[in-house]
């Protein structure tokens, strides 16, 4: 499995300029091929009670990654957010999937997000608020994703 890891780092202009630990990192990983089978990803974080934000990821190569998706949270640290991944193919959408995360108060917390093969669209989960999951599984978005704590990835 080709393994690409996206992201853009998010800094929340009603953050504190003090240091403060509550942070998000998500990965996004996939089964697909860059660029026959996937050449741009949009990830948009939805904050509760907050505007949606997106970033676009063009991949003309599997050079053009990995990138990291950092969100720090504007605000109550007890905040959830939703982080969804498209995959596109051109203008087409072909896959995509959403996680319902929560931030951890003063914690580093990472996740990995897989668009997978066995998810291309459409899918047909049921109900409608399920996400399909590599495996072709559909679950609730609240349960995509298993947040662990944050290891710093090397650099080199």
């Amino acid at each position: 499995m080709r393994r690409l890891w996206l992201g853009v780092l998010v800094l929340a202009a009603a953050c504190s300029a003090e240091k403060d630990a509550t942070l998000l990192v998500a990965y996004v990983d996939t089964d697909l091929l860059v660029p026959a089978e996937l050449n741009r990803i949009d990830i948009r974080i939805a904050p509760e009670g907050g505007a949606d934000t997106t970033t676009n990821f063009p991949l003309g190569d599997a050079d053009d990654v990995p990138v990291t998706l950092s969100i720090r949270p504007g605000g109550d640290p007890a905040l959830g957010v939703d982080v969804t991944a498209i995959g596109y193919l051109g203008a087409t959408r072909i896959v995509s999937q959403t996680a319902t995360v929560s931030f951890t108060p003063g914690e580093a917390r990472e996740f990995t997000m897989v668009l997978a093969r066995d998810c291309l669209e459409p899918t047909s989960c049921m109900p409608e608020t399920n996400v399909c999951v590599q495996g072709g599984t559909c679950v609730p978005k609240t349960e995509v994703v298993q947040t662990v704590a944050a290891v710093p990835k090397d650099e080199t």
